[in-house]
């Protein structure tokens, strides 16, 4: 949990939350503090797929840097020469778990390119790619439902690898 949620809270989108931890700015954490609305549990509780499925119409949302064209999704490795540049923070744990729960919804949220800065510059790179690099603990297309970009919604649950491919 983080300023985007403690937002969605006070905006009484949802009304309470169970977390494994939080990262955020000075106001979040003031927020969080104390705060009877948001009950902290272990992770191996919140990231518990069969607790996540039994919940009906359970919606996980994550966002990642980048997906195939045949729907994996890679939330935690760079370039080859950048290596990992982020650890897995339970994204599989949560697709699947929604991607099993009655009327669930499991979906990446991502950008269509990003920004990339390195010695030599800055470059505009695509996110959507035909394969991603590769990665030890990347989330298959099995486990998501829908993924969302600045240019709408591609809804893959079901679909095979050709049906995918001309989304």
């Amino acid at each position: 949990m983080g300023d985007v949620l403690m937002e969605v809270m006070t905006d009484k989108i949802a009304t309470e939350a169970v977390i494994g931890f939080g990262f955020g700015s000075q106001k979040f954490y003031d927020w969080l503090n104390l705060n009877p609305q948001v009950l902290m549990a272990p992770t191996a509780d919140t990231n518990n797929t069969q607790r996540i499925s039994k919940r009906p119409g359970f919606h996980a949302v994550n966002t990642a840097l980048q997906v195939a064209l045949t729907g994996e999704v890679n939330a935690t490795t760079g370039s080859p020469d950048r290596g990992r540049i982020s650890s897995p923070g339970g994204q599989v744990e949560f697709l699947l778990g929604a991607s099993r729960s009655k009327n669930g919804k499991s979906i990446i949220v991502i950008r269509s390119t990003a920004l990339v800065t390195t010695a030599t510059g800055s470059k505009m790179i695509s996110t959507i790619v035909p394969r991603t690099y590769p990665v030890r603990d990347g989330s298959p297309s099995a486990f998501i439902s829908h993924i969302v970009t600045e240019y709408g919604v591609a809804f893959i649950r079901g679909k095979s690898e050709r049906e995918e491919l001309s989304l």
